[in-house]
């Protein structure tokens, strides 16, 4: 019994040392959290804009309507680029009209 009551004592005060330390690193960390909170917090630079820039329609500028190229071609190349652009799923909602535009202003490259 004598060395169950000794046994006792010891892990007794085991266990307050070990609480004890678990406090000081937990109020160290507390420390170093309150730290962080209270360093000062630098405001940012707001960067402004320099210049917001966009076309101008004026007298060196004049606004017109747009008149497309045309570039004279043969039937048979027309309608060699007429098949091509059909496949093409940007070209494929043309109507006709506009499809005929879009081929006249294709310039051959050679």
């Amino acid at each position: 019994m004598k060395n169950l009551r000794k046994k006792y004592e010891q892990l007794k005060s085991q266990v307050r040392s070990a609480d004890s330390a678990s406090e000081t690193e937990e109020s160290d960390a507390e420390d170093s959290e309150e730290e962080e909170k209270q360093a000062p917090v630098k405001p940012r630079a707001v960067k402004q804009r320099q210049g917001v820039s966009a076309e101008v329609f004026g007298e060196n500028n004049r606004k017109g309507d747009f008149v497309p190229p045309v570039f004279q071609k043969s039937a048979a190349a027309k309608e060699q680029l007429k098949t091509k652009l059909l496949q093409a799923f940007m070209f494929n909602a043309l109507d006709e009209n506009e499809l005929n535009i879009v081929l006249d202003a294709v310039e051959e490259v050679k």
